[in-house]
């Protein structure tokens, strides 16, 4: 007795087989058949050792890519030392990662827009101790203008620039170089001599005659100040200053100085009445005002001096104090 085959289960297991194989061909490939990718080149004019295939592609610190193959020579003229790096960017993850920046890799205008914009490729150090790389991709705004190497295009070429991790090795490198040429040896040789020599300079000092001398200064000094009297030169200085404040005090000398200020003014007076009865535009007028002037002028003097000695009676020793500049009243 046969067995009738029942087409709804035969359908099933197709189906199911079917899908299971497209799973298959998903997970080995790791959905790369689903992607759109594309190729790029870049030549680097500096040495790309530590770049390996499979390394990083990034757009400022976002991987979009990896490193396809690097060559040493590749559709150039002989004479162009470049190392060509060929590299995949996956345009599916970069249409994720960044909304609308696909257009500039996937489109050719759009990339030929982005190049005159400053699109460039650097090498960028992984890790500075491992001496890993990979591609960094950026605009950059002062990127000098792009000049293709490809002698045919065969692939869409993005410029290089040097990268600044290699002008840091340079420069590391450079000072290492520059310290080794000094001959640390001389300078130590000729230190130890010249320290040799402030040694014995040294040694030939005699501080002892030194201080001894710096002593016998010190003591004539100081014998000096003792053989002053203060006291006596105290006591005279006294004596002086009370005989000036006697001299101011006496009654007698306030009373001739109030007499010949008297006598100023009425000689003032004088003169001015006599100045009253003489005409204007004579000469003798003329004398006459200038003298009164003077003599009013020599009465003011007279007058402050007397009270300036009143207040001060030890001026008559140590005479008037100079009075100061305004510069000096500043500071």
């Amino acid at each position: 007795m046969s067995i009738k085959a029942k087409p709804t289960l035969i359908g099933a297991f197709i189906a199911s087989a079917a899908a299971l194989f497209i799973a298959g061909l998903f997970l080995l490939g790791s959905g790369s058949w689903f992607t759109q990718k594309g190729d790029f080149i870049i030549y680097f004019p500096e040495s790309v050792n530590g770049l390996t295939i499979g390394a990083p592609v990034k757009f400022r610190g976002v991987q979009i890519g990896e490193v396809k193959r690097v060559l040493i020579h590749y559709n150039q003229s002989s004479s162009d030392l470049s190392i060509p790096v060929i590299i995949t960017v996956d345009y599916t993850r970069l249409r994720k990662q960044a909304d609308g920046l696909d257009d500039d890799f996937i489109d050719e205008e759009d990339f030929l827009n982005a190049i005159e914009s400053g699109l460039r490729g650097k090498l960028e150090f992984q890790s500075i101790v491992t001496g890993v790389l990979y591609v960094e991709l950026d605009y950059y705004k002062n990127a000098p203008p792009a000049h293709p190497v490809q002698l045919k295009p065969l692939y869409r070429e993005i410029p290089s620039l040097e990268s600044t991790s290699s002008d840091i090795v340079k420069s590391v490198t450079e000072t290492i170089r520059n310290i080794s040429e000094i001959d640390f040896k001389q300078i130590a040789t000729r230190l130890d001599s010249v320290l040799t020599e402030v040694d014995g300079g040294l040694k030939e000092l005699d501080f002892k005659a030194i201080n001894d001398h710096l002593v016998a200064v010190l003591a004539e000094a100081e014998g000096g100040l003792k053989e002053l009297d203060f006291k006596t030169i105290n006591a005279k200085l006294i004596a002086a200053l009370d005989g000036a404040r006697e001299l101011t005090t006496d009654p007698e000398i306030k009373e001739a100085v109030a007499k010949f200020h008297k006598t100023l003014g009425t000689a003032d007076e004088a003169l001015a009445a006599v100045r009253d009865t003489m005409r204007p535009d004579s000469s003798l007028r003329y004398e006459l005002d200038r003298t009164l002037f003077e003599l009013g002028a020599a009465a003011r003097s007279f007058r402050q001096l007397a009270d300036y000695l009143d207040r001060n009676p030890s001026a008559l020793l140590t005479g008037r104090p100079l009075e100061k500049s305004p510069q000096d009243k500043q500071k």
